[in-house]
């Protein structure tokens, strides 16, 4: 279980829109990235890239792409992966941010998020 927390919109040094939330460690990615996935159904032909510093994975909806990233500097982050998917991410953190304070757990019915398409 886990209670989301404040995130904050900026951009990266590739000055691509983010929503980043600090206070995420690593063992809520899952649970917060299949949370996304399922309110906004998005799908992905890519693999979960699981680094030492880092998680990355694209996603999609449509032909917008974004990212659901986590690192150790930001935390989890959603990234707009071109200027077209800026609506997504402001959407995606908006939800997040309405989300605070809520307590939330993984369905057990639920797959993987390495498995979800």
């Amino acid at each position: 279980m886990l209670s989301i927390t404040l995130g904050i919109f900026t951009r990266d040094a590739s000055d691509r829109l983010c929503y980043e939330v600090y206070t995420l460690d690593s063992s809520m990615y899952m649970i917060v990235s299949y949370m996304i996935v399922e309110h906004f159904y998005l799908t992905s032909t890519d693999h979960l890239v699981d680094g030492f510093d880092g998680l990355f994975r694209d996603w999609w909806l449509g032909d917008i792409r974004i990212g659901l990233d986590w690192d150790i500097w930001s935390g989890f982050i959603v990234v707009a992966k071109e200027s077209t998917s800026e609506a997504l991410v402001r959407g995606i953190g908006e939800w997040l941010e309405q989300q605070r304070g809520r307590i939330v757990a993984l369905p057990k019915e639920c797959k993987a998020i390495t498995e979800i398409q």
